[in-house]
């Protein structure tokens, strides 16, 4: 069963953790962390310096102008590389477009490239024995899923489906292992990134432990916002899953979505429609 009561932590630290790790051990660590996720705490460590439209241009970028450098540069890994081994890396990345509903990968698939979300949303999730779906976390536009898949041969434990169109960049292990055998100096520049990712990832579990159930709610109806590009949209996941990802309970959403109506940042169309009123008041909720 997930933990849905831990604070929501981050999903990159726990799916790194995952992917370097049998399948029996995957599914005992997604019990001992519960659900995770590195989104939110990112877009807030950032929001305060950019206003909300100024992000929207950044993700209406990469919806429709990305290039092979704009995916590899969103990878942690990969952003404190040179612009050179960075232009090397991005000649590795093909795209491919997901329509909603489509699965991005199957458990049993063989995890053999790191997939960068360009634009859209997907859901990431194992079939418990019941049959039922449990919510690992969900992938917006801008975050990176396998970084371990360049390194380890595994198969995948889990599933991702796309919840709206979604493009993605993809690089593959064989073509990525080849080129750090190539380039030795690249190699030890991969190194020292993973020991910066390390840092990164202790920060984010603070920073992710620190924030309000509501302040998280409120990014994630951004990036929602921003995946559609519509300021009116139905919620992609029911309630339950929307609180599995964020760490609470369906009934603590319901009442923090009614308190974001009540100070005019969103509208309730229904139960499952909402309405953006107040984008930047929504970046600024603690």
């Amino acid at each position: 069963m997930l933990n849905g009561g831990l604070p929501f932590l981050q999903h990159r630290m726990f799916f790194e953790i995952c992917d370097l790790q049998s399948s029996k051990a995957r599914l005992q660590t997604l019990a001992e962390v519960g659900t995770t996720s590195g989104t939110i705490t990112s877009y807030r460590r950032q929001k305060k310096q950019k206003t909300n439209n100024e992000k929207e241009n950044d993700m209406a970028h990469l919806a429709h102008n990305h290039t092979a450098e704009d995916c590899v540069e969103l990878v942690t890994i990969f952003q404190s590389l040179s612009e050179e081994d960075t232009s090397t890396v991005a000649s590795l990345v093909s795209d491919k477009h997901f329509e909603s509903g489509e699965y991005i990968y199957q458990a049993g698939d063989s995890a053999d490239a790191l997939t960068i979300v360009a634009h859209g949303q997907a859901k990431v999730f194992q079939l418990a024995s019941n049959g039922k779906e449990q919510m690992l976390r969900i992938l917006q536009t801008g975050d990176f899923d396998g970084e371990a898949a360049l390194f380890s041969n595994e198969d995948r434990g889990s599933f991702a489906q796309a919840l709206m169109d979604t493009d993605v960049c993809q690089i593959k292990r064989s073509d990525f292992q080849k080129l750090m055998k190539s380039s030795p100096e690249l190699a030890v520049n991969m190194v020292n990134a993973f020991g910066q990712r390390i840092v990164q990832l202790e920060q984010q579990t603070t920073e992710a432990a620190t924030s309000s159930v509501e302040s998280r709610l409120a990014s994630y109806l951004l990036e929602t916002s921003a995946g559609l590009k519509q300021e009116q949209f139905e919620l992609p996941l029911k309630k339950k899953d929307i609180a599995t990802y964020l760490g609470t309970t369906p009934e603590t959403i319901s009442r923090k979505l009614s308190s974001l109506a009540k100070d005019e940042l969103i509208e309730k169309k229904s139960n499952t429609l909402i309405k953006i009123l107040d984008a930047d008041g929504l970046a600024m909720v603690e």
